[in-house]
């Protein structure tokens, strides 16, 4: 089944996978923790969403500090202030790194896969890893894959009924149903189609 792999510096990796019986399986690894959820494909929304902000502050503190590294360097010094220039240099060019490395670390770029029925996030990519193209092959597929869960608002009674066959087998598999419970709702569906059928007979006749 189709699978994507994330990495990124000092933030972990994420694994998400479409598994069969219409689940996806997501894990997340960081270097304190890791974590495992499985989510049922018909509990996700297609509508994903797409998050990005940019810690511009962190930037503009590091082209400053390094503007004022080059100012330094262009200033005309003896050999014997070269000691106190290098000095200032570090001072100047150490934070200034820290700063740049402080925006990339703090930059997010999000998509995220919401529950159909709460808005609760659900599942999180980097929307640029391993790359772009390839965040959105998988998107696609995930896609998919939960559109193939939605029942054909034209479809036949028997389609229908076979339909929410399928979905009380996937949450019988789950032990979200007990089997009792799973006859007695599909009974009642069967029921209910067959009552629809009746009363179209009897509006035609």
């Amino acid at each position: 089944m189709e699978k994507i792999r994330q990495r990124k510096f000092l933030q972990g990796s994420r694994e998400v996978e479409i598994l069969d019986k219409s689940r996806v399986r997501v894990k997340y690894r960081t270097l304190r923790a890791s974590k495992e959820e499985t989510f049922n494909l018909f509990d996700l929304d297609t509508k994903y969403d797409r998050y990005m902000q940019r810690p511009y502050r962190y930037l503009v503190l590091s082209v400053i500090l390094f503007a004022l590294g080059i100012f330094i360097l262009a200033k005309d010094t003896t050999p014997n202030d070269l000691t106190g220039e290098y000095i200032a240099l570090f001072s100047v060019l150490f934070p200034a790194s820290m700063f740049l490395a402080a925006f990339f670390y703090k930059t997010v770029n999000l998509v995220i896969v919401k529950n159909r029925h709460n808005g609760a996030p659900a599942i999180i990519l980097w929307q640029n890893s391993p790359s772009r193209e390839a965040c959105e092959n998988f998107l696609e597929s995930l896609e998919t894959e939960i559109d193939k869960l939605k029942l054909n608002p034209e479809a036949s009674p028997e389609q229908k009924i076979l339909a929410c066959k399928q979905a009380l087998e996937l949450l019988l598999s789950t032990d979200a149903l007990s089997g009792e419970e799973a006859n007695e709702i599909f009974d009642r569906v069967k029921k209910s189609f067959s009552t629809k059928k009746k009363a179209q007979l009897y509006t035609v006749s």
